[in-house]
């Protein structure tokens, strides 16, 4: 199990997993080993459960990451270029498809937006801000299309409320009534961020 210690100037101490199944620990500068590993030791079952479940997601998509397959929209593509060649066709085909769905949900939505550009994160599907542009990341045309929209959906949501308060929600939902189950299945397509 490979643990990484991140001693800086803080006040408190912290535990994360990392996507690939690492543990970081980040505290004061001024703490010792045998207190850091009391700290590793009573978040035990939680490191254990995380570091299993990250296990489980590698394993179950293999073929992803190791670039054997490719999703677009939902569907398995086999993988017949270069990593570099593929990511240039996924970029292309969200800047017009993932624009022509934002086009037509801001129509139906009423929701207007200023501009649009095409992203690349390993973070976040999308973003809005303030001055109405939203960017959407490109892996998200490896998605399917309820997951697409839903993404877009919450996105043009922010135009009118930037935060996640009992508005926003309720906005989303008159728009995307089963939102609930797609961020289930948006949550189950998280590995798609750590690809290329």
């Amino acid at each position: 199990m490979k643990i990484q210690i991140i001693r800086s100037i803080r006040k408190s101490i912290a535990i994360r997993i990392t996507s690939k199944g690492e543990i970081v620990v980040r505290c004061p500068l001024h703490l010792s080993n045998i207190e850091i590993e009391k700290f590793i030791e009573s978040k035990k079952d939680w490191v254990n459960k995380n570091i299993s479940e990250i296990q489980e997601k590698i394993s179950k998509n293999q073929k992803y990451y190791n670039y054997e397959k490719v999703l677009f929209m939902g569907e398995e593509q086999p993988f017949n270029q270069s990593i570099q060649k593929t990511k240039k066709w996924l970029k292309e085909q969200a800047s017009i498809i993932i624009y022509e769905n934002l086009s037509m949900l801001s129509k139906k939505t009423g929701l207007k937006f200023n501009g649009f550009r095409i992203i690349s994160a390993r973070k976040k599907w999308g973003s809005c801000d303030s001055s109405k542009v939203i960017k959407i990341n490109y892996k998200l045309i490896m998605l399917p299309k309820d997951c697409i929209n839903y993404v877009l959906i919450h996105e043009l949501c922010h135009l009118k409320q930037m935060n996640h308060s009992t508005k926003f929600w309720n906005l989303v939902s008159k728009h995307c009534k089963n939102y609930k189950i797609i961020k289930q299945t948006l949550n189950d397509y998280s590995f798609v961020l750590e690809l290329f």
